[in-house]
């Protein structure tokens, strides 16, 4: 790739631009200036941001597998604050451009090396997400002495969109991750960062695609860790698509763009031809299911040989990673505060429950949906609630436990029950309730411990914001921090945590002076329930 295409990347940092000391480091690729800054607690770090990891998908790239990264020969400055988003709607707003593969690093300086990393994919829905210093600040990261790298990645239609077997299989955000991973351990060493220590974790579709990558030979020896926050891929709920699912959504979208050639090279250039907002639009237009895809089918050369569940069950996949993962106490309220804000749901749900329960909780097409999976959605509504006649408000608490089981508890329950068996396992609940959340971010007001809540903990910005804390939850952030990183560095969260095949236990997370190992009776009958419903 001709030089000018990368230092094109300049023009893409905020405005105006600020002073920083700065310094150069030469990497593989090629040499790259950053910026020496300092955390709130006064940690030195260099920060680079914006370093192109593969060809920019743009014009015939587009809905391609990512291309592989050729060098630059002269440096590129990446000093400044690097705001690009693959293209998507956040927050309300269009935002993001396709040429947008590019990979934030921040590394603590005056620390002993090499330095542990840390991977972290951003979480989405496989709708939208970003890698901006403004979403995601690493400050607490680099005072525990962690390198962090932050990819962006393509999502929506660009990231999860088949028709020419090969040339669009499927998984193009899965395999942007995957080329990210790969620069990662060909630089890292270049950054003062150990590249058999790399750490990689994720929250919500984030921690989704953290477990696809352990299902994935794609992926294999990338990484040695994984950390999976409330989001995996082994639920009803939750899950990958099949090559005919995702080859049928993309048609459907290509039909919606005027896109009608029956040739798949055809119809392929046609969609080439569509804006880029117009694209990233098209969640609004209407519900495609446009996610990972089993593209064994699809692709000479898949990132998902099989299922996830099938890798899972069959023991086809990388066993040698040690695993963090859990959920919070009530995910599911990212799901549930639609009937705080819009309570005229609660009738909605009573009265048409069996049809559009199986589409929230099992991923079931209304249209596809059976009787079979209207007496599942029944089921569930008497085991949590004592029967539909009790969908109200007196009962919000037991109707989120509802959702939350289904769309984060059991799927990590699910996967964890396999994977003690194979490898090192430490499993949390976290139920801290602190100042912020996205229910508070939305104007509601808190209703518990939502999806999300303990990155604001985690992250000095998040969601687009900075997020001073509170005595409590500063207290809070630290241990949670010191736990983190602890297995970031050295595989151990701590010692008072013990795997999950030891003592068939979970850690609760509840306070900084408040860390129990358990197994609630409570959620040993709900998860006893689900696995009943859909065995795993």
């Amino acid at each position: 790739m001709r030089v000018i295409l990368y230092l094109l990347v300049i023009f893409k940092f905020t405005d105006p631009v600020v002073s920083y000391e700065t310094e150069t480091v030469s990497t593989p690729l090629g040499e790259v200036i950053g910026s020496l800054r300092a955390t709130a607690a006064g940690t030195h770090y260099l920060s680079v941001q914006g370093l192109p990891f593969a060809q920019p998908p743009v014009n015939n790239l587009r809905f391609q597998s990512p291309q592989p990264i050729e060098g630059w020969t002269e440096p590129l400055d990446l000093s400044q604050d690097l705001l690009i988003a693959c293209p998507q709607k956040l927050r309300g707003e269009l935002i993001g451009e396709e040429d947008c593969l590019y990979m934030n690093i921040y590394v603590p300086q005056n620390v002993s090396t090499p330095i542990p990393v840390f991977v972290y994919l951003y979480g989405g829905g496989f709708i939208n997400g970003n890698n901006m210093i403004t979403e995601y600040g690493p400050d607490y990261y680099i005072d525990q002495g962690v390198i962090v790298v932050i990819p962006n990645y393509r999502t929506g239609i660009f990231g999860n969109f088949h028709l020419v077997p090969d040339v669009t299989p499927g998984n193009q955000g899965l395999l942007d991750q995957v080329e990210a991973l790969i620069v990662t351990n060909n630089i890292i060493q270049s950054f003062g960062g150990d590249g058999n220590r790399i750490t990689l974790g994720g929250q919500s579709a984030g921690s989704g695609s953290v477990l696809y990558h352990l299902m994935s030979p794609r992926s294999t020896g990338l990484f040695q860790q994984v950390i999976a926050q409330s989001g995996s891929n082994f639920s009803p709920s939750l899950h990958s698509v099949t090559a005919a699912e995702i080859r049928q959504y993309s048609e459907l979208s290509a039909d919606l763009y005027g896109c009608l050639w029956p040739d798949d090279q055809a119809k392929l250039d046609c969609m080439l031809e569509v804006s880029t907002d117009s694209l990233a639009n098209i969640n609004d237009a209407i519900l495609v299911n446009l996610k990972p895809n089993e593209d064994f089918e699809t692709n000479s050369n898949p990132f998902m040989p099989m299922s996830a569940m099938d890798a899972l069950l069959s023991g086809n996949y990388n066993q040698d990673v040690n695993v963090m993962a859990g959920s919070t106490r009530d995910d599911g309220i990212i799901l549930t505060s639609i009937l705080v804000s819009n309570p005229i749901m609660y009738f909605v749900y009573k009265n048409f429950w069996t049809s559009i329960a199986p589409g929230i909780l099992f991923h079931i097409p209304i249209d596809a949906t059976t009787t079979a999976d209207g007496d599942k959605a029944m089921e569930l509504a008497q085991f949590y609630l004592d029967g539909l006649q009790n969908m109200n408000e007196e009962h919000f608490t037991n109707i989120t436990q509802m959702f939350t089981d289904a769309f984060a508890t059991y799927p990590t329950e699910c996967f964890v029950s396999h994977a003690k068996t194979t490898q090192k396992v430490y499993q949390y609940v976290y139920n801290y309730n602190g100042e912020y959340g996205l229910t508070q971010d939305e104007g509601l007001p808190n209703l518990g411990v939502d999806h999300a809540d303990e990155l604001y903990l985690q992250w000095a910005n998040v969601f687009g914001q900075e997020r001073p804390l509170n005595q409590d939850d500063q207290g809070m952030s630290l241990v949670l921090m010191e736990m983190w990183t602890n297995f970031i560095k050295i595989g151990n969260p701590g010692d008072f945590w013990q795997t999950l095949d030891t003592a068939g236990q979970y850690l609760s997370i509840s306070g900084p002076d408040s860390l129990i190992m358990e197994r609630s009776e409570h959620y040993t009958k709900r998860m006893k329930f689900w696995k009943y419903l859909f065995p795993c």
